[in-house]
């Protein structure tokens, strides 16, 4: 997933509403055996919109683990 500097949702590069976050992650996860979830985020972006993506993800599926990653 990737959140850009302008608050955009990506999931594999395709642009997601927010609200529909917990729904794609759900669907992206329900026939993986590996439930990791890389959040790419832009450096400038305040970290509140990180843990909004997090807080949907895990409500989506509480066992997907995430990794942060930064943008340069």
């Amino acid at each position: 997933m990737e959140i850009t500097r302008d608050r955009q949702f990506l999931v594999n590069g395709q642009p997601i509403p927010r609200a529909e976050l917990p729904h794609a992650v759900a669907t992206l996860y329900e026939t993986r055996a590996n439930r990791e979830l890389f959040i790419r985020a832009d450096r400038d972006l305040d970290f509140r919109e990180v843990a909004v993506a997090m807080d949907a993800m895990h409500g989506a599926d509480s066992s997907v683990r995430f990794g942060l990653l930064s943008k340069k």
